[in-house]
């Protein structure tokens, strides 16, 4: 295997990669894909077999915009980030890994210890659904059972979950209901990996040499797996995919993580309709997943996102919009601004894929503060702009053609100028003060969608280029859009040819 570079907040949710021994095995523990993405497209950027042409199934492609929530006793825990348990090279204040920078590595029986205390008793999903519905959420995704193996639904089997901590009451009910009651498609994360299950013959270490158990103690050697393991990990995780698959009516979207014996086969036999992301062994799914900080580089990842388009790859990016980290811990209280989103959004769309936002829920059940005032911010953004990252069916001149991302609707093309007090930190890389779109006939109208009025352009014919200056005073903290009027043969080369 060759030598992992150090880990990355981008890289908690990741690519399983084992052995050619044991390639047959599902596997209960995974290694975060932490490679440079190149135009290889490895990992979690490929996308092996079919997607479905279930008609029921073809609304991710314009879906743009999901929340997803990592919520469950992790939330409790502290740090909030399983990840923590895997103890690798440095420490406090030395790993890559922001939660162990600051709080440190923890045992699984720490957070297992917390799960049995775990009281979510604020727990109110459709107030969650109804602000996200306003802010222009089309899907939610929540984890129902992360790798520390916490199923949030009474599972008939295994030891760690609602049943047996919570008296069998059923927190994924709820968030179905709720997420119907609001139009919003209904999405499921859901561990492939299961530390609990696993926890007698895992080693926590990631350390050359050290090996560690559940309790973080040092042992000279770890026991075997016995013969029957997998098939009984099997036959596990096989009946908690089918109870969340026939139990709850229609899902909509099945988001594993970690890879799983549960396969796509499986999965549409049960739920013919549903969206299948590409975690799933082997790769196989609908879509492919890139994450993180995916976004905040695009001058870099540019070359990835073209060859997605060029395989017809449908794509989602997921990132992190609170502090902290995935789940709660005390930091998540502060959200990103809504510009940022937004922005992170445009750049998404323009190359027709979508962008899958995390918000992690407290302990008990609510959200933090923030929340509600950053979906009333992306509530008011989508009064005005809502058409340019639903109604559209193409993009893609960004950047090499404009210094702006792009999304087009037949002669109509919206330029997503970035928020008035740019930030470094949020991945573009200069201000933007100044728009130009080169290599169009000219417009017939220029016109800023927040307020309806025409803006004042330049058009110079030799290099067929559009120069405008939104004015100071009508910029915005957030994405300010400008629709270019043209005509609909200026679009036609860049539809969005991946979503047929």
């Amino acid at each position: 295997m060759k030598k992992l570079l150090p880990a990355t907040i981008a890289c908690f949710v990741s690519t399983l990669l084992v052995s050619a021994e044991d390639a047959a095995k599902p596997g209960l523990d995974e290694i975060a894909n932490l490679k440079a993405p190149t135009v290889a497209l490895e990992g979690k950027y490929q996308v092996k077999g079919e997607r479905t042409r279930s008609p029921e199934a073809q609304w991710f492609a314009t879906a743009a915009l999901g929340l997803f929530m990592h919520w469950g006793p992790e939330s409790a825990q502290g740090s909030g980030e399983p990840w923590t348990c895997m103890v690798s090279e440095g420490g406090p204040g030395k790993s890559g890994i922001g939660p162990v920078r600051k709080y440190g590595f923890h045992p699984p029986s720490e957070f297992w210890e917390v799960a049995k205390k775990w009281n979510p008793d604020k727990y109110d999903p459709n107030k969650w659904m109804e602000a996200a519905k306003q802010a222009g959420f089309t899907y939610a995704v929540l984890t129902t059972k992360h790798h520390l193996g916490y199923a949030i639904w009474p599972s008939k089997v295994g030891e760690m979950g609602v049943r047996t901590y919570q008296g069998g009451r059923d927190l994924l009910k709820p968030y179905v209901e709720a997420c119907r009651k609001n139009g919003i498609k209904v999405g499921l994360y859901y561990s492939g990996m299961d530390w609990h299950f696993d926890r007698e013959y895992m080693n926590f270490s990631r350390i050359a040499g050290k090996k560690l158990n559940w309790k973080h103690e040092e042992v000279a050697k770890l026991p075997s797996h016995p013969a029957d393991f997998w098939a009984r990990f099997r036959e596990f995780d096989e009946t908690q995919g089918r109870e969340l698959l026939t139990q709850y009516g229609k899902i909509d979207l099945w988001w594993p993580d970690g890879s799983s014996p549960f396969n796509v086969q499986k999965i549409r036999q049960m739920q013919p309709g549903i969206v299948i992301n590409n975690r799933t062994s082997g790769w196989y799914g609908d879509y492919a997943t890139p994450e993180g900080s995916f976004l905040s580089q695009v001058d870099k990842n540019l070359p990835v996102i073209r060859e997605m388009l060029r395989r017809g790859y449908l794509w989602e990016s997921c990132n992190i919009y609170n502090h902290g980290s995935w789940h709660y811990n005390p930091d998540s209280e502060k959200l990103a601004e809504a510009g940022k989103l937004l922005w992170d959004l445009a750049i998404a769309r323009s190359f027709g894929g979508n962008l899958l936002a995390d918000i992690a829920p407290r302990p008990n059940g609510e959200m933090p503060d923030e929340y509600y005032g950053f979906c009333r911010d992306l509530a008011e953004w989508m009064k005005h702009n809502r058409q340019a990252i639903y109604d559209i069916d193409g993009g893609g001149v960004y950047p090499e053609r404009c210094n702006v991302p792009v999304t087009i609707a037949a002669s109509h093309w919206y330029l997503h100028s970035p928020p008035k007090h740019w930030q470094s930190r949020w991945g573009f890389p200069a201000r933007i003060d100044s728009i130009q779109l080169k290599e169009v006939p000219k417009p017939s109208r220029v016109v800023l969608q927040r307020t309806g009025a025409d803006l004042p352009f330049n058009y110079d014919t030799a290099s067929r280029t559009v120069k405008l200056t939104i004015p100071l005073e009508l910029r915005t903290e957030t994405t300010d859009v400008v629709m270019v009027e043209l005509t609909k043969e200026a679009g036609a080369p860049f539809q969005f040819t991946h979503w047929k």
